[in-house]
């Protein structure tokens, strides 16, 4: 879509404002080099809260000259509004299903920037168009990576090999409105097992500790039926080493201390009977085929779910 834009802008049009143009690229260029080093030592300084004011302002500016607009243009600012402003307060919020809702709103602004990009592409043809289509293909595919395709993944691994002991409906909703990522129940007793899904390239170490007790130690097994749980890790590849309370460990030592820390917290929660933390290493399982085979279960999870 960029492109589009500047060819549709024209060439006289850019030439007066390229030193405008090229300041605003510079600026996020920087900015992205610096998001992407401030992460790779699993703390994040980014002033986040900073970031999601910025959101909530430009959400209420947009509303504000809605109206102003003349047609679909009305309509696309006030959905334009509507959603950044959504944005900044779920970024706010800072709560787990805020997380949720905002990986489904930038997904879905991935397909759709995705899509738009690779018809654009395919229909203008302007200079070197299949570098941007691929870019489109290439952002479409994103979507692949994110928690809610991995969740599908497993849970439809587990229901194949249920036979007929278990069920495991997904992001079941409690009666506190929290929603674990899974919820196993057994049909020969009641005793739901809630298990909660982390994807450990995206958590900093400290945070995959906190979650497990307040979350799922705190959250989850309040309810007086469920006595035992599991934390389940998966490593995509995507970090070697996470910083955490017990110091800088690799993907199997950090399993091994967040069930470690488990057991040393066990006493705060007598109604817990016990937390298995279990990790998946995907790098040692096949890497990239793994994540096909991921991407290729994505249907078949899809029509599951409808049914």
């Amino acid at each position: 879509m960029p492109q589009l834009v500047l060819l549709l802008l024209g060439v006289p049009y850019l030439r007066k404002r390229w030193k405008g143009l090229f300041a605003a690229g510079l600026f996020f260029l920087v900015a992205g080099i610096f998001v992407f080093i401030d992460a790779l030592d699993n703390a994040l300084y980014f002033p986040l809260n900073a970031f999601a004011i910025l959101f909530i302002i430009e959400g209420l500016a947009t509303l504000m000259i809605a109206s102003s607009g003349v047609g679909g243009q009305r309509v696309l600012r006030y959905v334009k509004g509507l959603f950044v402003l959504l944005a900044g307060s779920l970024i706010l919020a800072g709560h787990h299903h805020g997380h949720f809702a905002l990986s489904m709103i930038f997904g879905a602004l991935f397909l759709t920037d995705g899509v738009l990009q690779c018809l654009a592409a395919y229909v203008v043809r302007y200079q070197r168009w299949r570098y941007a289509f691929a870019g489109g293909i290439a952002e479409i595919l994103l979507l692949a990576n994110q928690e809610t395709a991995l969740r599908k993944f497993i849970g439809n691994w587990c229901r194949d090999r249920a036979g007929g002991r278990y069920v495991i409906p997904q992001e079941e909703q409690l009666a506190d409105d929290k929603r674990p990522d899974f919820r196993m129940h057994s049909s020969r007793f009641d005793g739901p097992v809630p298990i909660e899904l982390k994807l450990a390239d995206k958590w900093p170490g400290s945070r995959l500790f906190e979650r497990l007790e307040n979350q799922l130690g705190g959250d989850y097994l309040r309810d007086t039926r469920s006595s035992c749980g599991i934390f389940l890790v998966v490593n995509q590849g995507g970090r070697g080493i996470w910083e955490t309370p017990k110091g800088r460990l690799a993907f199997d030592e950090l399993v091994m201390a967040l069930q470690d820390e488990w057991q040393s917290l066990a006493p705060k929660y007598p109604n817990v009977a016990d937390i298995k933390v279990i990790g998946i290493d995907l790098t040692k399982r096949g890497g990239k085929a793994a994540a096909k085979a991921i991407k290729a279960n994505q249907a078949k999870a899809g029509q599951i779910e409808e049914e």
